[in-house]
Parts: C-alpha cells; sequence; structure tokens
C-alpha cells in the first residue's frame, strides 16, 4: 500500500485533476533530491527483508517427514545415492522430484559441483530454496513440470530454447518420481525411462512397483491400465538404452534403485 498502490493513486490524481492538469508543466519539472530517492528505496528494501512466506501444507510439502520409509530404509537410500555422487563426482547434477532438497542437499555434501533441483510442488520447491539460500549450497530448486517442459518461445522460437536443450549435466538422480510420470499422468514407462536416462550420461532411479503403498493409493479410485508397469519391463528399458551398474532392493520395502549408465 505505501510503496505501490498509495504513490500510483496520487499520481493519477495529479493527472487527472482538472486544477492539476494546467499545473502540469510545473509539475514536470520539479525534482526530488537524491536523499528523497534513498530514503524511499531503503524503506522499500527493509518492507521487503520483513516479508516472510506464507506456509501451507501441500501433497509434496512435508513428503521428507511424512512418507511410507522407515528409518532403515531411509538409512539405506542415503547411502546408495551418497556413494553413487561420492564415485562420480559430477559437476552438474539433476535431482528430478527433488521436494524439499533432502537428496540434493546429501548430493551436495558427497561432491556434487551443482545440484538443479526439478519440482512441481511450488511450496516443497519454496522451502527448498529457503534452505539452500540459508546454508549457501550450490543448489538451484526450479518449479518445471518434466512431463510438460517448457518449449521454445520467443522471436523465431528462439529466445528462449527448450528445457531439454539448455540442460548440460553430468548426473541424474529421480527418486520415487516414475510412478507419477507413469500412472499419474499415463505415460509409457518405456519412453519415460528412456527420457530420463537422456537427461544425464549416468543416474540413479528408484522403482516403486504396484502393491506400495503410494501406487496402490494412486490407484484407489481408478482402474488399472498399466499391465506393462512392472519392475521387469522397467529394467530391460534401462538395459535398453545403456548398463545396469549397480541394483539395490530396499530390505523392508518392496521398492528397487537402479544405477545406470548409457
Amino acid at each position: 500500500w505505501m510503496h505501490v498502490l498509495l504513490p500510483a493513486k496520487l499520481e493519477r490524481s495529479q493527472l487527472t485533476s482538472p486544477k492539476n492538469a494546467t499545473d502540469k508543466e510545473k509539475l514536470d519539472r520539479k525534482k526530488l533530491p537524491k536523499s528523497a530517492f534513498l530514503n524511499i528505496l531503503g524503506s522499500l528494501r527493509r518492507a521487503v527483508e520483513k516479508i516472510e512466506p506464507r506456509r501451507k501444507k501441500t501433497v509434496w510439502s512435508g513428503y521428507a517427514n511424512d512418507n511410507s520409509y522407515s528409518d532403515k530404509t531411509r538409512e539405506e537410500k542415503h547411502a546408495f545415492v551418497g556413494d553413487f555422487v561420492k564415485r562420480t563426482s559430477p559437476n552438474v547434477l539433476i535431482d528430478l522430484g527433488c521436494n524439499d532438497g533432502e537428496y540434493s542437499f546429501l548430493s551436495c555434501e558427497n561432491g556434487a559441483g551443482h545440484v538443479v533441483g526439478f519440482e512441481l510442488d511450488r511450496e516443497a520447491t519454496d522451502r527448498a530454496f529457503t534452505q539452500s539460500h540459508a546454508k549457501k549450497a550450490p543448489y538451484l530448486p526450479l518449479i518445471v513440470d518434466i512431463a510438460n517442459p517448457s518449449p521454445s518461445q520467443g522471436w523465431l522460437n528462439q529466445e528462449r530454447t527448450t528445457l531439454k536443450s539448455r540442460l548440460k549435466s553430468d548426473a541424474l538422480i529421480a527418486l520415487a518420481v516414475i510412478h507419477h510420470l507413469v500412472i499419474g499422468r499415463n505415460l509409457p514407462i518405456r519412453q519415460v525411462v528412456e527420457e530420463l536416462m537422456a537427461l544425464a550420461p549416468k543416474g540413479v532411479i528408484e522403482f516403486v512397483p504396484k502393491g506400495d503403498p503410494m501406487v496402490d493409493l494412486m490407484l484407489l479410485n481408478r482402474e488399472d491400465i498399466f499391465p506393462d508397469y512392472t519392475f521387469e519391463t522397467f529394467k530391460s528399458a534401462i538395459e535398453a538404452n545403456g548398463v545396469i551398474k549397480r541394483q539395490m532392493k530396499l530390505s523392508d520395502s518392496t521398492r528397487t534403485f537402479i544405477e545406470y549408465a548409457r
């Protein structure tokens, strides 16, 4: 109100008032001293610094602490991803479905030079950004819908090129993502695997099978039209586009992690 709406209202009233219209030339010549501009800017800066994000709970904003993992499986997951990052030392790593950044920060701690996170949930992305700023981590979370990525735009479609053409990454982690793309967005599993692997020459992909609480929840009120959503199909799709370097099934879960190389 003070910094935007009120000044705009006063300016409009000055320009539209019949009395003031005759004095427009005087108004145009009147100059504000530099100190006044500095005071305005200082007041704006203090106002912005006091702004706190309006936190609201979304489906994924609290997923790091509210999920189907036990402490044991979480430790196994951390160890597998941490070891992958430590061995490969990527300069740029993509964390697809980064949520609030748990595994992005883990990747930074294990030697990733830079991490770019893709997340569709705005609240989760905001939490990740706030943490990244506070920790001064080399981590940039972005709001990205990988099932509907940004196309070429602007003059001659060349001012802003496609997301895929701009990606220059060394490694990928795609944890608990594939079922959202296949079942949640009705995408063919073989195409999904091929596209994920195209994002980086090496990476880790987590497969969440039917029978997992999260997948069962997604299928609760809809017909299961995904007969090929199986681990066998997932594994063969990876082998069609590269090689499997390592594989781990969580000890008290049906989920499996595969490290691939293109």
